[in-house]
Formats: C-alpha cells, structure tokens, sequence
C-alpha cells in the first residue's frame, strides 16, 4: 500500500525536464524583450550609443566644488589621469577657517595666492551652519 502511494506522488517522466525549460524560457523572456527594444530603438545618430555627450555639467560642477574632471578618451588616458591625480595629491594644501557668524547662509570665497605658478581649486561658497 506505502509503494502504491510513493508511485502516486512521483512526477510523471519528463515533467521535472518541461518545467526547468519553462522556468529557463520565463526568466530569459525578460532579457529578451529589453534586447529586442535596444535594438529595435537603435540610431546611428544617437548620441548615447556613439559617445558621452556634453561633458561640460560636470566639469563645472566639479569647479564650483573645488576639484576637477577630467574626460577620458581611450583607455591610456586612464593611466595618464592617475598619474596626474597622485602627482596633485603629493603637492596641495588644506586651508580652513571658522566664519564670523553661523547664520545658515550661503557665501562666497576666493582662495588667491601671490606666487605666480599655483593652480588654486577651492570652492566658491560655503554655507555657515554649525
């Protein structure tokens, strides 16, 4: 009676093998349609799939904060970048100061230098809260 019920309960042949391609068919039909649409959608004169774009938001955001960016255009580039940053990392400064009053406003700063030659990156503003 116990083996007639344990040969009731087993799968039928080739279910366990049906349901894998079905889970395998339902996972991958996602992937699928994305790279149907990517393709379907494709421009040669689209901007995003030939090249960066306008680099010049970040650029000046990272001014306005007091660093730099700088575009990379192949990959040696990376290895000069890298180079420059630890040079530029052995040679600055950092320069603070408490503000007269902690009144939550925005002000502005100017870094100068009288040594002509230096490179000066500081932030414009800062805002004077405790």
């Amino acid at each position: 009676m116990a083996r007639a019920a344990k040969e009731a309960l087993k799968p039928a042949p080739g279910t366990m093998d049906r349901r894998l391609r079905e889970a395998a068919i339902l996972l991958l039909l996602p992937f699928v349609a994305y790279l149907f649409l990517a393709l379907w959608t494709y421009s040669p004169g689209d901007p995003g799939w030939s090249h960066a774009g306008d680099s010049g938001a970040v650029k000046n955001i990272a001014k306005r904060s007091g660093g730099r960016a700088t575009e990379l255009k192949g990959a040696d580039d990376l290895s000069i970048a890298l180079a420059a940053v630890a040079d530029e990392l052995h040679q600055q400064y950092l320069l603070g100061f408490t503000p007269a009053a902690f009144d939550g406003q925005v002000h502005k700063i100017e870094v100068r230098v009288q040594k002509p030659g230096f490179t000066v990156r500081a932030r414009e503003t800062y805002v004077a809260v405790r």
